[in-house]
């Protein structure tokens, strides 16, 4: 069972995946200022801080799309750009 909220699909054993497919993910780095709010909304622990740059890194094998970062990033450097169409059932 699966609930549908927005452009997520919530599994009742806490799996969440996006059901769109998703075309690109852009983060532009000289207008982040590392301050890890980004890292710290993301469900999948996806993002980290790199420390040395002072910098938000992501891993795309871990990243599921949500959009989360984008929408809590108080400088606008992260833009996840989502194809609208639905993904095919398997």
């Amino acid at each position: 069972m699966a609930f549908i909220v927005g452009v997520y699909q919530l599994h009742r054993h806490g799996k969440i995946q996006c059901r769109f497919n998703m075309s690109e993910y852009i983060f532009n780095k000289a207008w982040c200022k590392g301050c890890g709010v980004c890292v710290a909304f993301c469900p999948k622990k996806a993002l980290t801080l790199d420390e040395i740059a002072e910098k938000m890194e992501r891993d795309p094998e871990k990243c599921i799309y949500c959009d989360l970062c984008e929408h809590y990033c108080p400088d606008l450097a992260i833009t996840v750009v989502k194809d609208r169409k639905p993904k095919e059932a398997k």
